[in-house]
């Protein structure tokens, strides 16, 4: 049994040098962790492709321990309808809250963000949902699904007036309840996995602080939400960051403190944000994308 943990990058928004010809990349993500005998899937990026993507990396999906949903937001589980028909048995973990409806507000326009056709509310007995009585769950030896208990609004994601759910039919401001992060507690240093961190990274951080304070925090793999598009002067839409340069950087010094290895960003992070938190970070920040792997 190899203890070593291997992480996966099935779909991202860039393609990375793993990728074949066949490969396809899209805006969401999908990962496969896997340590000793364990091997779990988080989120499944905005449709089927991370499915064909595994296939092509010769990588199999059968025998998971356990599927983790970070949120429901389409970007992560719009795969959802392939991963039932794929990956039959294997349970699936979620906040209760991910059962809400989700939009998006753009123009004045509530645009539907969530999982296709409803599937949450489904009977289906593999979906996990759990509750604040429940909040911290094992998953399997070593892994465990944590919410963020810490909810200093400060640290949110700097877009958050963008998210909302539907409460007694009418679109409400987003308080992402239904988020959460998974968590790999090793001797040698724990690794945390977060897809889009709209609880904020920080806060995040000082959540495994607070529940483990003898831990060390060694790696931290996902997105860190910063990535917005702005027209230039000449009204071409530009990526760039959606908080200040200082949030950004205190963001980069609260992750250098706290993390004793690499950071290993993506997708919401976006690549501006990535090199950004690099003024800070250096060389201690890595950007990955579809088909990479690493090993921890």
């Amino acid at each position: 049994m190899n203890n070593q943990g291997k992480v996966t990058i099935l779909i991202e928004n860039e393609r990375g040098a793993g990728c074949t010809e066949e490969m396809s990349n899209e805006h969401g993500l999908s990962m496969l962790i896997e340590k000793g005998d364990t091997r779990i899937l988080m989120d499944t990026g905005a449709t089927g492709a991370f499915f064909k993507n595994a296939q092509q990396l010769g990588v199999s999906l059968e025998g998971l321990s356990a599927i983790v949903f970070s949120h429901n937001h389409y970007d992560h589980t719009g795969g959802i309808l392939t991963l039932l028909e794929n990956c039959p048995d294997t349970p699936i973990y979620l906040r209760a809250e991910a059962k809400r409806r989700f939009y998006r507000k753009k123009d004045n326009h509530f645009n539907y963000h969530g999982e296709p056709q409803d599937t949450f509310l489904s009977q289906n007995n593999r979906f996990h949902f759990i509750d604040q009585i429940s909040a911290d769950v094992e998953i399997a030896p070593g892994f465990f699904i944590l919410n963020n208990h810490l909810h200093r609004e400060d640290f949110y994601c700097h877009d958050r007036q963008r998210f909302y759910y539907q409460k007694d039919g009418v679109p409400v401001p987003d308080d992402f309840c239904h988020e959460q992060f998974l968590l790999m507690r090793d001797p040698n240093g724990d690794t945390i996995f977060t897809s889009c961190s709209h609880n904020g990274i920080i806060n995040i951080i000082d959540t495994v602080r607070t529940l483990f304070p003898k831990d060390t925090i060694r790696y931290v793999i996902g997105g860190f939400h910063l990535k917005a598009h702005r027209p230039d002067q000449n009204g071409v839409m530009q990526e760039t960051i959606n908080c200040s340069l200082d949030f950004a950087h205190q963001t980069a010094r609260h992750l250098d403190q706290h993390v004793t290895g690499h950071i290993y960003t993506c997708h919401c992070t976006g690549e501006v944000g990535c090199s950004v938190l690099g003024d800070i970070l250096k060389d201690k920040i890595t950007y990955v994308r579809t088909g990479d792997v690493l090993f921890l």
